[in-house]
């Protein structure tokens, strides 16, 4: 589960990269260091589900929550690099 989340990842990154890379109306100021916090957030939830002294539900919350972060995110990446805003 946790290298999953790592790979979506860094495919998020990936195309976020080649977003930059068309240039206008796309800039690099701060994209690239936001999209890596956002990301490293969401594979810290993943990461603390697997905790076992956590109670199920807050560890099946965080898991949840974080895949549903790098979806949106990776989502999001394919959606700017296809669409050519």
């Amino acid at each position: 589960m946790k290298i999953a989340a790592a790979l979506v990842s860094i495919l998020a990154l990936v195309l976020g990269r080649m977003v930059i890379a068309q240039g206008p109306p796309f800039t690099p100021h701060g994209y690239f260091v936001r999209d890596v916090i956002s990301l490293l957030i969401a594979n810290a939830m993943i990461w603390l589900s697997q905790r076992s002294d956590w109670s199920l539900r807050t560890r099946a919350q965080l898991l949840g929550a974080g895949w549903i972060w790098l979806i949106v995110q990776f989502g999001c990446s394919i959606y700017l690099l296809c669409s050519g805003v």
